[in-house]
């Protein structure tokens, strides 16, 4: 059986959500020491490699994809993000009030130029029909 670039990144996804759950449920000290604490700790090289990462998967989406899909499939995600944020948004509040009082928008600037770009390129899409 030869899966496709799609499937082999969706099967990434799901060996390593599996993993992140049963750590959870077993022994959340090891999932914070694994996954959370590097994160934080190596947060240039995560950047990096998450960067690097989103690239790779974003050519093989286009592949298959085009970007109103892509975009389509971005708010159920932010739908479900959200739904399971829901209960810790208090605390998530007050860390983005203390956020909003240092100047943390300059590094912000790459992902807002990013997103316009392509909400502008998706909406030329919509509208050119």
């Amino acid at each position: 059986m030869t899966l496709t670039p799609l499937e082999i990144i969706s099967l990434i996804f799901v060996v390593f959500g599996f993993i992140k759950i049963f750590l959870l449920i077993s022994k959340r000290n090891l999932s914070y020491n694994y996954f959370v604490k590097p994160l934080y700790k190596h947060r240039k090289t995560a950047s990096v490699i998450l960067l690097i990462a989103g690239g790779v998967v974003l050519y093989y989406l286009l592949q298959e994809l085009n970007m109103i899909q892509i975009f389509a499939a971005l708010v159920l995600f932010g739908i479900i993000i959200t739904l399971g944020l829901i209960d810790v948004l208090p605390g998530m509040y007050s860390l983005s009030k203390k956020a909003y009082r240092k100047n943390f928008r300059r590094p912000i600037w790459f992902f807002i130029i990013v997103f316009l770009i392509t909400a502008f390129f998706v909406l030329y899409k919509i509208f050119s029909k």
